[in-house]
């Protein structure tokens, strides 16, 4: 529900609410209360007489019902005040308090002064009985007895007469007292008759007053008061109750005004839901139809969908423009459903994506149609505000037979979402399967190649025995000269051999090779003489270096790959030929620059720029080059700009890219420069032989130990071979100081090695340790540190590298640093 609804019914909502809560008499129950309060005032008040009245007459015993009497009563006090809230009542509830008040003093004052009273009483009636007996005179004796008789007649009527009765008996007494001699307990008798005379009637006027001082009168006056508070409070209820029932018709009579409205939305929408229903079926057929059969279950949908809406054609525009139509008896050309689409993308009022076409209201080539095709109006649906053109939905009907709303008819935009994602699907699924055929292809070559790889290593081993006996024999002394030219020659093509064993495993696995110093310029040169014999003479390779004496460490082989890749890319987008330039150069960024393959840091960079006057590339070409597969040529295999992309990588490279459709594309590769040139040992072609050294050659490989042990005696060393670590460690413990230096030749580093190495190196610590892998790949750096080899080289031996390792290590291995030195800087990776 939008907000604009909410507001209305909360309002509502709010205002039934109030006349709910108004219609209840909210003061009733505080004025029941006060009259209940009221009520028990008078009650305690009744009790307080009644208490009094028994006190006076000797019924109680003590005066705690008194004081019960008068709490209760000013607890109903304040029970009544509490609703007071008109001037005039709490008026009357403070005369009520002060009442309440004067009856408390006139109660504490009965209380003194019956219990003075009570006490004479008690007193005048023991002396009087004394004075009764035969001792006394006859005549004293008979004024006793008056005085007692008035006094009794004084304590139960407070009369005038009673009181001069009791003077008279009490002066008669007193008379006979003067004449007669009398004892005290005719003087106590006329003292306590004398206190009872001047008490009596002063309790006799306060429980007088006490009864007269009653609240009945403030009682009654604000009960009256109550009460009409009460009358008023409950009228105004009333009323509300009143209005609250009137809304209450209000609101019935507009439920039922909505619910005759929602019943004939109701009878409209069931047509909507019909073709909701179909739209449902066309969605889920069409998403789990086969890509095989999706054209006649497109066509089968769109006559089930004509059907449910009453046309008598349906077309289907895709995000192509191709055209798939159902008709029962009519059908549109190319040209014209071209006019229909777009007379049916122009925004129309009322719902978006829906454009209704009345075609004789039409001009030009719709209007043909009409003609052709006896077809009154046209529905089209489409997206309007989707990120890509998913297509149109065109039905026709005859004219005037189209009793949809274009409301009601936007439902149809899921069956156009539908339609076109069946065919996507469909698409994508064809990509898939030509994807996996291609995946398949490279997982066949990857076999193909770690075969070829496997292959490449033993005949690496082959020729490297082969070049350590060539060499041997070259230093033999009484060869012709003939002899040596050609022992020279097959050592060349050996040596030939071994490079393009290296080329090959570098091209199956380009990990393998490591990084070296390279002269950028010179590389550039002879990749360029490289691809010039590739290339058809109409092409043209210029080079212009301007890198001068810059340096790059990098992995030749694979950057003369990207050069090549890139150049005979750059003649490719060239058909009929043209010139493809390389320029090499420095370049200094002070901020960072982006490029294809991330960001490109600021520093220093040397560049090489391969520029071609080509087609060239617009952007979106431009952002699917480098994914792998894919190409625009149907002979490429779509892996050489991704590969080249992934080499740069590896070298700590980049690759930016400026190409315009029609002008050309200039691709430059960044490589980090230099700062400092690394120096190389320097190699010469003389071979530095031993001084009888003892040399301790271990190789588990019985041929491979022989063969070593001849390439150390012919280079002037004492060989001792050990088949095993076991043996070798049981040579070095017969004999620490027998041995110059530990070659094992022909293993990987494992940690095996390690602890034969920390063996070594417990036993002779000064004993240089050099290591012989046959792949240089599988170097792990820390192993080889922690093992502290002294040196590595690559298996098979190369004599002159052996000799002027043993050589440097010998001279030197008196001193306390040991590094891990490079022996063939284009296989190894210096750590």
């Amino acid at each position: 529900m939008r907000i604009l609804y909410r507001i209305p019914v909360a309002c509502l909502v709010a205002m039934l609410t109030w006349l709910l809560f108004m219609g209840f008499n909210h003061e009733d129950h505080e004025v029941q209360d006060s009259l209940r309060g009221l009520d028990a005032y008078m009650t305690n008040e009744s009790a307080l007489h009644r208490d009094v009245l028994s006190a006076r007459a000797g019924l109680l015993n003590n005066y705690d019902p008194l004081d019960v009497d008068l709490f209760q009563m000013t607890a109903a006090a304040e029970d009544a005040s509490r609703s007071a809230l008109t001037p005039d009542e709490r008026r009357d509830i403070g005369g009520l308090k002060r009442t309440l008040s004067r009856q408390n003093i006139l109660t504490e004052q009965f209380k003194t002064t019956n219990a003075l009273v009570r006490n004479s009483l008690a007193y005048f009636a023991a002396y009087s009985g004394r004075v009764a007996e035969d001792r006394f005179h006859p005549d004293l004796q008979r004024d006793v007895n008056r005085l007692s008789s008035a006094m009794l007649a004084l304590n139960l009527n407070n009369s005038q007469s009673a009181r001069d009765e009791v003077r008279s008996a009490i002066a008669s007494l007193a008379r006979s007292c003067a004449r007669k001699v009398c004892d005290d307990d005719v003087h106590n008798l006329l003292a306590h008759a004398r206190l009872l005379r001047d008490q009596l009637p002063v309790i006799s006027r306060t429980i007088e007053q006490l009864i007269r001082s009653g609240g009945s009168a403030d009682v009654t006056v604000l009960s009256q008061y109550l009460l009409k508070r009460q009358m008023r409070s409950e009228a105004t209820a009333t009323q509300f109750r009143i209005i609250l029932y009137l809304v209450s018709l209000l609101l019935l009579y507009l439920l039922v005004r909505w619910g005759i409205a929602m019943h004939r939305q109701s009878a409209m929408l069931e047509r909507q839901v019909a073709v909701e229903h179909s739209v449902s079926r066309l969605s889920t057929r069409m998403i789990g139809a086969d890509p095989q059969t999706i054209i006649p279950s497109l066509h089968e949908a769109l006559g089930d969908l004509a059907d449910a809406l009453g046309a008598e054609g349906a077309w289907f525009l895709d995000a192509t423009d191709r055209c798939y139509g159902w008709s029962a008896a009519h059908s549109f050309t190319c040209e014209e459903i071209a006019a229909v689409r777009d007379r049916g993308a122009k925004p129309q009022f009322g719902s978006p994506g829906v454009v209704r076409i009345l075609l004789r209201e039409e001009t030009g080539v719709i209007r043909r149609a009409a003609a052709v095709v006896h077809l009154g109006e046209l529905c089209c649906i489409s997206s309007p505000h989707s990120e890509r053109w998913p297509g149109m939905l065109i039905f026709g009907f005859p004219e005037g037979a189209c009793a949809w709303r274009s409301a009601q008819l936007s439902v149809l935009r899921t069956a156009l979402d539908a339609l076109s994602l069946s065919l996507e699907h469909a698409s994508l699924e064809d990509e898939r399967r030509r994807l996996e055929a291609q995946l398949e292809h490279a997982r066949r070559m990857e076999t193909v190649g770690a075969f070829a790889s496997g292959i490449a290593h033993n005949f690496n081993n082959l020729l490297g025995a082969m070049s350590g006996q060539l060499e041997m024999v070259e230093e033999t002394s009484n060869l012709s000269v003939p002899m040596r030219d050609h022992i020279q020659q097959i050592r060349l093509s050996t040596e030939r051999g071994q490079q393009l064993i290296q080329a090959l495993l570098s091209y199956g696995r380009r990990r393998d090779r490591a990084q070296e110093i390279v002269s950028l310029d010179e590389l550039v040169e002879e990749s360029r003489n490289l691809a010039m014999a590739g290339l058809d003479p109409a092409y043209q390779l210029t080079f212009e270096g301007h890198a001068g004496n810059v340096e790059v460490l990098a992995d030749p082989v694979q950057l003369q790959q990207v050069l090549l890749n890139m150049c005979h890319n750059a003649a490719q987008s060239m058909p009929l030929g043209g010139e493809v330039h390389v320029r090499t150069g420095t370049q200094h960024l002070t901020q960072g620059l982006k490029a294809l393959t991330g960001r490109i840091e600021p520093g220093a960079y040397a560049t090489i720029s391969i520029q071609d006057h080509g087609c060239g590339m617009d952007e979106q070409l431009q952002q699917k080059i480098f994914e792998p597969f894919f190409t625009t040529k149907p002979s490429g295999t779509g892996l050489g700009l991704s590969t080249a992309r992934d080499i740069l990588l590896e070298q700590g490279g980049a690759l930016t890219l400026d190409s315009r459709v029609g002008v050309g594309t200039s691709m430059t590769i960044w490589l980090p420069r230099m700062l400092e040139t690394a120096s190389l040992p320097e190699t010469s072609d003389a071979i530095v032989g031993g001084s009888g050294e003892t040399i301790l050659y271990v190789s588990p490989d019985g041929e491979q130990r022989v063969w070593g042990e001849d390439l150390l005696a012919a280079l002037g060393y004492e060989p001792v071979g050990a088949a095993s670590y076991q043996q070798a460690l049981a040579l070095l413990r017969t004999d620490q100081k027998r041995f110059d230096a530990i070659i094992v030749g022909g293993q990987d580093p494992t940690d095996e090695l390690r602890q034969f190495s920390n063996h070594v190196r417990t036993l002779a610590p000064e004993i240089a340790r050099i290591l012989a892998v046959s792949r240089p790949e599988v170097q792990d750096p820390r192993l080889l540190l922690t093992a502290e080899i002294t040196a590595v080289l690559q298996f098979p031996l190369d004599a002159r590298e052996l000799a002027a390792i043993l050589s440097d290590i010998l001279d030197d291995r008196r001193s306390e640093h040991h590094c891990i030195r490079a022996g063939r800087p284009s296989d190894l990776s210096l750590t």
